[in-house]
Protein backbone atom coordinates (compact mmCIF):
# COMPACT_ATOMS: atom_id res chain seq x y z
CA UNK A 1 0.00 0.00 0.00
CA UNK A 2 0.99 3.36 -1.18
CA UNK A 3 1.05 6.18 1.17
CA UNK A 4 2.09 10.16 0.69
CA UNK A 5 2.61 12.33 4.00
CA UNK A 6 4.65 14.35 5.54
CA UNK A 7 3.62 14.18 9.03
CA UNK A 8 5.16 17.14 11.39
CA UNK A 9 7.22 14.48 13.51
CA UNK A 10 8.92 13.14 10.42
CA UNK A 11 9.69 16.62 9.46
CA UNK A 12 10.86 17.31 12.82
CA UNK A 13 13.12 14.10 12.97
CA UNK A 14 14.49 15.06 9.61
CA UNK A 15 15.71 18.73 10.30
CA UNK A 16 17.11 17.10 13.09
CA UNK A 17 19.08 14.67 11.46
CA UNK A 18 20.14 16.89 8.93
CA UNK A 19 21.82 19.72 11.48
CA UNK A 20 23.17 16.88 13.37
CA UNK A 21 25.23 16.04 9.81
CA UNK A 22 26.01 19.40 9.50
CA UNK A 23 27.51 19.66 12.82
CA UNK A 24 29.47 16.49 12.22
CA UNK A 25 27.38 14.56 14.86
CA UNK A 26 27.62 11.49 13.19
CA UNK A 27 26.22 7.46 14.89
CA UNK A 28 25.83 4.32 13.87
CA UNK A 29 22.16 5.04 14.86
CA UNK A 30 21.75 7.96 12.14
CA UNK A 31 23.43 5.40 9.16
CA UNK A 32 20.71 2.99 10.06
CA UNK A 33 17.98 6.07 10.06
CA UNK A 34 19.55 7.36 6.31
CA UNK A 35 19.60 3.54 5.09
CA UNK A 36 15.96 3.42 4.87
CA UNK A 37 14.67 5.07 1.61
CA UNK A 38 11.66 7.09 2.78
CA UNK A 39 14.35 9.09 4.96
CA UNK A 40 16.42 9.63 2.56
CA UNK A 41 13.53 11.96 0.81
CA UNK A 42 12.74 13.28 3.95
CA UNK A 43 16.08 14.84 4.16
CA UNK A 44 16.32 15.89 0.30
CA UNK A 45 13.15 17.95 1.70
CA UNK A 46 14.57 19.44 4.60
CA UNK A 47 17.45 20.40 2.46
CA UNK A 48 15.87 21.69 -0.13
CA UNK A 49 13.17 23.87 1.86
CA UNK A 50 16.57 25.46 4.02
CA UNK A 51 18.11 26.47 0.03
CA UNK A 52 14.64 28.57 -0.07
CA UNK A 53 14.93 30.35 2.70
CA UNK A 54 18.62 31.44 1.91
CA UNK A 55 16.95 32.40 -1.18
CA UNK A 56 14.34 34.83 0.46
CA UNK A 57 14.97 38.33 1.41
CA UNK A 58 15.55 38.91 5.37
CA UNK A 59 14.39 42.28 4.76
CA UNK A 60 10.66 40.87 3.39
CA UNK A 61 10.51 38.51 6.11
CA UNK A 62 12.85 39.44 9.52
CA UNK A 63 12.31 35.84 11.10
CA UNK A 64 14.55 34.51 8.97
CA UNK A 65 17.34 36.18 10.21
CA UNK A 66 16.99 33.63 13.42
CA UNK A 67 18.50 31.35 10.71
CA UNK A 68 21.87 30.31 10.18
CA UNK A 69 23.13 29.95 5.94
CA UNK A 70 22.42 26.89 4.12
CA UNK A 71 24.73 24.44 5.88
CA UNK A 72 26.46 22.13 3.27
CA UNK A 73 26.14 18.16 3.96
CA UNK A 74 29.18 16.21 4.27
CA UNK A 75 29.24 12.57 2.50
CA UNK A 76 28.33 9.48 4.91
CA UNK A 77 29.21 6.27 4.53
CA UNK A 78 29.42 2.85 6.66
CA UNK A 79 33.21 1.55 6.55
CA UNK A 80 33.81 -2.76 6.16
CA UNK A 81 34.65 -2.56 9.98
CA UNK A 82 31.14 -0.96 10.83
CA UNK A 83 32.72 2.59 11.59
CA UNK A 84 31.52 5.51 10.20
CA UNK A 85 33.37 7.37 7.60
CA UNK A 86 32.56 11.39 7.44
CA UNK A 87 33.96 13.70 5.11
CA UNK A 88 34.35 16.91 7.23
CA UNK A 89 32.64 20.48 6.62
CA UNK A 90 35.60 23.08 6.37
CA UNK A 91 33.72 25.61 8.44
CA UNK A 92 34.74 29.39 7.55
CA UNK A 93 34.92 31.87 10.19
CA UNK A 94 31.40 32.90 9.09
CA UNK A 95 29.64 29.84 9.39
CA UNK A 96 27.42 29.54 11.69
CA UNK A 97 25.98 26.02 12.96
CA UNK A 98 21.77 25.84 13.79
CA UNK A 99 21.07 25.86 17.83
CA UNK A 100 18.38 24.08 19.51
CA UNK A 101 16.64 27.49 19.53
CA UNK A 102 16.99 27.55 15.64
CA UNK A 103 15.28 23.91 15.14
CA UNK A 104 12.48 24.90 17.25
CA UNK A 105 12.22 28.25 15.25
CA UNK A 106 12.57 26.10 12.10
CA UNK A 107 10.00 23.44 13.06
CA UNK A 108 7.05 25.87 14.30
CA UNK A 109 7.87 29.33 12.20
CA UNK A 110 8.32 27.51 8.83
CA UNK A 111 4.79 26.85 8.14
CA UNK A 112 3.77 30.43 8.87
CA UNK A 113 7.04 31.71 6.10
CA UNK A 114 5.65 28.95 3.98
CA UNK A 115 2.11 30.90 4.09
CA UNK A 116 3.68 34.52 2.91
CA UNK A 117 6.12 32.41 0.30
CA UNK A 118 4.67 29.65 -0.91
CA UNK A 119 5.93 29.82 -4.02
CA UNK A 120 9.65 29.02 -2.62
CA UNK A 121 8.35 26.52 -0.77
CA UNK A 122 6.40 24.31 -3.16
CA UNK A 123 8.61 24.95 -5.52
CA UNK A 124 11.07 22.33 -4.61
CA UNK A 125 8.92 19.93 -2.85
CA UNK A 126 6.83 20.07 -6.48
CA UNK A 127 10.29 18.87 -8.64
CA UNK A 128 11.57 16.09 -5.78
CA UNK A 129 7.67 15.05 -5.36
CA UNK A 130 7.02 13.34 -2.06
CA UNK A 131 7.94 9.84 -1.58
CA UNK A 132 5.33 7.09 -2.23
CA UNK A 133 6.04 3.80 0.03
CA UNK A 134 5.57 0.59 -0.78
CA UNK A 135 5.83 -2.98 1.34
CA UNK A 136 4.81 -5.78 -0.61
CA UNK A 137 3.80 -8.72 1.59
CA UNK A 138 5.23 -12.32 1.07
CA UNK A 139 3.01 -14.20 -1.92
CA UNK A 140 2.53 -10.63 -3.19
CA UNK A 141 2.77 -8.61 -6.35
CA UNK A 142 2.04 -4.82 -7.43
CA UNK A 143 1.84 -2.84 -10.19
CA UNK A 144 2.06 0.79 -10.19
CA UNK A 145 1.82 3.22 -12.84
CA UNK A 146 3.60 7.20 -12.32
CA UNK A 147 2.14 10.00 -13.79
CA UNK A 148 4.43 9.97 -16.68
CA UNK A 149 3.23 6.65 -18.30
CA UNK A 150 6.11 4.56 -16.54
CA UNK A 151 5.66 1.43 -14.74
CA UNK A 152 6.87 -0.50 -11.88
CA UNK A 153 5.96 -4.46 -11.71
CA UNK A 154 7.04 -5.18 -7.76
CA UNK A 155 7.61 -8.32 -6.75
CA UNK A 156 6.95 -10.16 -3.40
CA UNK A 157 8.67 -8.81 -0.46
CA UNK A 158 10.15 -5.79 -2.22
CA UNK A 159 10.34 -2.23 0.21
CA UNK A 160 10.96 0.99 -1.88
CA UNK A 161 9.23 4.60 -2.35
CA UNK A 162 8.95 6.26 -5.08
CA UNK A 163 8.87 10.41 -5.54
CA UNK A 164 7.25 11.70 -9.14
CA UNK A 165 8.06 15.40 -9.64
CA UNK A 166 7.80 17.88 -12.05
CA UNK A 167 12.04 17.56 -12.05
CA UNK A 168 12.92 14.32 -11.18
CA UNK A 169 11.63 10.95 -11.02
CA UNK A 170 13.24 9.06 -8.51
CA UNK A 171 13.38 5.02 -6.81
CA UNK A 172 14.77 4.26 -3.41
CA UNK A 173 14.92 0.26 -3.54
CA UNK A 174 15.33 -1.55 -0.11
CA UNK A 175 15.09 -4.67 -0.72
CA UNK A 176 13.30 -7.04 -3.24
CA UNK A 177 12.45 -7.33 -7.11
CA UNK A 178 11.42 -4.77 -9.25
CA UNK A 179 10.74 -4.55 -13.28
CA UNK A 180 10.75 -1.13 -14.47
CA UNK A 181 9.22 0.51 -17.69
CA UNK A 182 10.41 3.91 -18.19
CA UNK A 183 8.75 6.48 -20.49
CA UNK A 184 11.86 8.01 -21.81
CA UNK A 185 11.96 12.09 -20.82
CA UNK A 186 15.64 13.35 -21.32
CA UNK A 187 14.73 16.40 -19.07
CA UNK A 188 13.85 14.43 -16.27
CA UNK A 189 15.89 11.23 -15.74
CA UNK A 190 14.51 8.08 -13.95
CA UNK A 191 17.62 7.54 -10.92
CA UNK A 192 17.07 4.32 -8.46
CA UNK A 193 19.29 4.40 -5.02
CA UNK A 194 19.87 1.48 -3.98
CA UNK A 195 22.16 0.74 -1.12
CA UNK A 196 25.36 2.33 -1.97
CA UNK A 197 24.38 1.84 -5.91
CA UNK A 198 23.05 4.17 -8.41
CA UNK A 199 21.12 3.39 -11.21
CA UNK A 200 19.89 6.27 -13.87
CA UNK A 201 17.77 5.96 -16.84
CA UNK A 202 16.48 7.98 -19.55
CA UNK A 203 14.04 5.67 -21.10
CA UNK A 204 14.17 1.65 -21.25
CA UNK A 205 12.95 -1.54 -19.48
CA UNK A 206 15.08 -3.35 -16.96
CA UNK A 207 15.20 -5.45 -13.98
CA UNK A 208 16.67 -4.63 -10.39
CA UNK A 209 17.23 -7.22 -7.19
CA UNK A 210 18.53 -6.39 -4.00
CA UNK A 211 19.08 -8.51 -1.13
CA UNK A 212 21.34 -7.12 1.38
CA UNK A 213 24.76 -5.48 -0.60
CA UNK A 214 24.15 -7.63 -3.59
CA UNK A 215 22.72 -5.81 -6.73
CA UNK A 216 21.67 -7.25 -9.79
CA UNK A 217 20.44 -5.32 -12.86
CA UNK A 218 19.65 -6.64 -16.01
CA UNK A 219 18.51 -4.70 -18.92
CA UNK A 220 15.85 -5.84 -21.75
CA UNK A 221 15.78 -2.39 -23.60
CA UNK A 222 17.37 1.09 -23.81
CA UNK A 223 20.51 2.13 -21.79
CA UNK A 224 21.03 2.80 -18.09
CA UNK A 225 23.87 3.95 -16.23
CA UNK A 226 25.36 1.98 -13.00
CA UNK A 227 27.42 3.54 -10.47
CA UNK A 228 28.37 2.24 -7.08
CA UNK A 229 30.63 4.05 -4.10
CA UNK A 230 31.28 0.85 -1.83
CA UNK A 231 33.77 1.53 0.48
CA UNK A 232 35.37 -1.77 -0.89
CA UNK A 233 35.30 -1.16 -4.30
CA UNK A 234 38.17 0.23 -5.91
CA UNK A 235 38.04 2.03 -8.31
CA UNK A 236 34.39 3.54 -7.68
CA UNK A 237 31.66 1.85 -10.76
CA UNK A 238 30.89 3.96 -13.29
CA UNK A 239 29.47 1.64 -16.20
CA UNK A 240 26.69 1.69 -19.07
CA UNK A 241 24.75 -1.14 -19.62
CA UNK A 242 22.80 -1.89 -23.22
CA UNK A 243 20.35 -4.17 -23.52
CA UNK A 244 20.71 -8.29 -22.70
CA UNK A 245 23.66 -7.25 -19.95
CA UNK A 246 23.39 -7.64 -16.39
CA UNK A 247 25.97 -6.45 -13.59
CA UNK A 248 25.86 -7.79 -10.32
CA UNK A 249 27.25 -5.79 -7.49
CA UNK A 250 27.66 -7.69 -4.23
CA UNK A 251 30.04 -6.33 -1.49
CA UNK A 252 31.44 -3.97 -3.41
CA UNK A 253 32.55 -6.50 -5.77
CA UNK A 254 31.67 -6.08 -9.70
CA UNK A 255 30.86 -8.63 -12.34
CA UNK A 256 29.58 -7.49 -15.42
CA UNK A 257 27.73 -10.36 -17.63
CA UNK A 258 27.62 -9.74 -21.29
CA UNK A 259 25.79 -12.82 -22.15
CA UNK A 260 22.20 -12.76 -21.35
CA UNK A 261 20.12 -13.77 -23.50
CA UNK A 262 16.89 -12.16 -24.61
CA UNK A 263 14.98 -15.60 -23.28
CA UNK A 264 16.21 -14.95 -20.05
CA UNK A 265 15.36 -11.32 -19.74
CA UNK A 266 11.84 -12.01 -20.67
CA UNK A 267 11.86 -14.80 -18.32
CA UNK A 268 12.92 -12.38 -15.22
CA UNK A 269 9.83 -10.16 -15.74
CA UNK A 270 7.31 -12.88 -16.50
CA UNK A 271 8.79 -14.63 -12.95
CA UNK A 272 7.32 -11.47 -10.95
CA UNK A 273 3.95 -11.62 -12.97
CA UNK A 274 3.89 -15.36 -13.01
CA UNK A 275 3.48 -18.50 -10.06
CA UNK A 276 6.81 -19.74 -10.80
CA UNK A 277 10.72 -18.16 -11.15
CA UNK A 278 13.04 -19.50 -13.63
CA UNK A 279 16.58 -19.91 -12.61
CA UNK A 280 19.61 -20.34 -15.24
CA UNK A 281 22.83 -21.41 -13.75
CA UNK A 282 22.45 -20.22 -10.28
CA UNK A 283 24.46 -21.17 -7.29
CA UNK A 284 22.09 -23.07 -4.53
CA UNK A 285 22.70 -20.60 -2.13
CA UNK A 286 21.59 -17.71 -4.19
CA UNK A 287 18.20 -19.62 -5.26
CA UNK A 288 17.60 -20.38 -1.76
CA UNK A 289 17.91 -16.84 -0.58
CA UNK A 290 15.61 -15.39 -3.35
CA UNK A 291 12.95 -18.39 -2.78
CA UNK A 292 12.61 -16.58 0.96
CA UNK A 293 10.98 -13.58 -0.17
CA UNK A 294 8.06 -15.72 -1.46
CA UNK A 295 7.87 -18.19 1.49
CA UNK A 296 8.55 -17.82 5.32
CA UNK A 297 9.70 -21.56 6.03
CA UNK A 298 13.72 -21.69 6.40
CA UNK A 299 15.60 -23.21 4.22
CA UNK A 300 19.03 -24.18 5.32
CA UNK A 301 21.65 -25.63 3.52
CA UNK A 302 24.46 -27.65 5.91
CA UNK A 303 26.91 -28.18 4.07
CA UNK A 304 28.74 -25.46 2.65
CA UNK A 305 30.47 -27.15 -0.53
CA UNK A 306 26.93 -27.34 -1.70
CA UNK A 307 26.49 -23.58 -1.58
CA UNK A 308 28.19 -22.59 -5.12
CA UNK A 309 26.36 -25.47 -7.09
CA UNK A 310 24.92 -24.11 -9.99
CA UNK A 311 21.35 -25.10 -10.74
CA UNK A 312 18.72 -24.38 -13.62
CA UNK A 313 14.93 -24.96 -13.14
CA UNK A 314 11.34 -22.80 -12.59
CA UNK A 315 10.48 -23.29 -8.79
CA UNK A 316 7.03 -22.53 -7.72
CA UNK A 317 6.08 -19.24 -6.01
CA UNK A 318 2.80 -20.29 -4.40
CA UNK A 319 2.94 -24.13 -3.58
CA UNK A 320 6.32 -24.98 -0.91
CA UNK A 321 5.94 -28.42 -1.36
CA UNK A 322 6.50 -28.37 -5.10
CA UNK A 323 9.29 -25.69 -4.67
CA UNK A 324 11.26 -28.20 -2.19
CA UNK A 325 10.17 -31.70 -4.77
CA UNK A 326 11.54 -29.64 -7.37
CA UNK A 327 14.64 -28.52 -5.48
CA UNK A 328 15.46 -31.74 -4.33
CA UNK A 329 14.98 -33.12 -8.04
CA UNK A 330 17.70 -30.35 -9.53
CA UNK A 331 20.33 -30.95 -6.78
CA UNK A 332 20.50 -34.83 -5.93
CA UNK A 333 20.38 -33.64 -2.51
CA UNK A 334 18.91 -35.35 0.48
CA UNK A 335 16.10 -32.90 1.92
CA UNK A 336 14.17 -33.20 5.38
CA UNK A 337 11.89 -31.37 6.31
CA UNK A 338 10.66 -30.56 10.52
CA UNK A 339 7.39 -31.64 10.57
CA UNK A 340 6.65 -29.08 13.66
CA UNK A 341 8.56 -26.02 12.42
CA UNK A 342 8.34 -26.55 8.88
CA UNK A 343 11.91 -26.07 8.67
CA UNK A 344 14.03 -27.66 6.00
CA UNK A 345 17.58 -28.56 6.17
CA UNK A 346 19.66 -29.39 2.66
CA UNK A 347 22.35 -32.03 3.89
Amino acid sequence: MGTNSLPDEKFAAATDRFIDIHEGTVTNELCDWLEAGENKLLLDHVDALWQCFDQIDELDIPELKQLPDHPAVPDIQRSGRGLIAVNPIKKSAESKSPNKPQRRFFYYAAPAIAASVAFFIVLPLAFFGLPDTYAIAKGSQQTVSLADGSQLIIDSNAKLSVAEGWGRRQVTLEQGSVFFEVTPNKQKPFVIESGTSRITVLGTRFHIYRKGDLIEVTVASGQVNVQDDHAAATPNLNINLSANQRATIDHGAFDLNKSVDHIEVQSVKNSIENDKIQFKQKSLEYVVTRMSDYYNQNVTILNNQHRNIKISGALSKDDFDAYIAILAQLTGFKIERNADTGAVLIY
